[in-house]
C-alpha cells in the first residue's frame, strides 16, 4: 500500500480550492453590471485569497466566518464521570502524558 502524506494532500486540496476561487472571482469581476462597491469588494477578496484570516476580539468576524474558541475547562466532577479511554484521549489532545490511573489522569488534566 502506498504511503499517503495527509498534510501534502490537504495542501494540494487547498491550493486547488484557492485556484478555483480566484477563477470565480475573476469571472465575477468581468461582469459589466457590477457597481463600483461590488467591484472593490471582489478585488479585495481576490487579494486576500490564500492569506490566513486573523480576527481581533474587538471586531466581530464577517457573517459565515468560523471562529474557534477554547472550550471551558471541565470540572473535577465532569472529569471523574468520564471513562478512562476518554480521559486518555483528552490528555493526549492537550499534549499531556496519557499513562497512569484514572485518578492520576484527572489530576493531571485539572492541573493543566
Amino acid at each position: 500500500m502506498p504511503f499517503i502524506n495527509r498534510r501534502q494532500v490537504a495542501l494540494e486540496t487547498r491550493a486547488k480550492a484557492e485556484k478555483t476561487y480566484r477563477m470565480q472571482l475573476r469571472q465575477a469581476l468581468s461582469n459589466p453590471a457590477l457597481t463600483l462597491a461590488q467591484r472593490q469588494e471582489l478585488q479585495l477578496r481576490l487579494g486576500e485569497v490564500g492569506k490566513p484570516r486573523v480576527y481581533r476580539e474587538s471586531s466581530p468576524p464577517t457573517p459565515g466566518a468560523i471562529v474557534l474558541q477554547e472550550p471551558p475547562p471541565l470540572s473535577q466532577e465532569e472529569l471523574e464521570g468520564m471513562k478512562k479511554p476518554d480521559l486518555v484521549a483528552l490528555a493526549e489532545s492537550k499534549g499531556l502524558p496519557a499513562s497512569g490511573t484514572k485518578a492520576a489522569l484527572v489530576e493531571r488534566l485539572l492541573d493543566s
